[in-house]
């Protein structure tokens, strides 16, 4: 199996706190309970994976450009990844490298 390396064609920079995402509930207040992706600004198509697709996105109230991954529930159900799924949230959001995927958050919208 052959190992690819993407390098960012730019340095990503480090979220400040005016860049956290605000967290509303259902009724809209922040309460730092859910995001929903109706949050963020859909913008191009960066890829796909078994699971689901990536798209550039920008956080409405911050201005702040992420890669939004949306994944199938579905799938990772019938394929029985939950707990893996689970711990790949887990080691990106303790993980800390310049050669990782940085998890700024991670949501559910169903």
């Amino acid at each position: 199996m052959n190992n690819v390396v993407a390098k960012p064609k730019y340095e990503a920079p480090t979220m400040s706190a005016s860049m956290k995402l605000p967290l509303k509930s259902d009724k809209g207040e922040k309460t730092g309970m859910s995001t929903t992706v109706d949050d963020f600004v859909m913008g191009k198509f960066l890829g796909e994976g078994r699971f689901g697709t990536v798209h550039q996105v920008i956080h409405k109230q911050t201005g702040a450009l992420f890669a939004l991954k949306k994944i199938s529930k579905e799938s990772v159900k019938k394929l029985n990844m939950v707990n893996q799924l689970t711990l790949e949230l887990k080691l990106q959001t303790y993980l800390q490298h310049q050669n990782l995927v940085k998890l700024y958050h991670h949501f559910d919208d169903n």
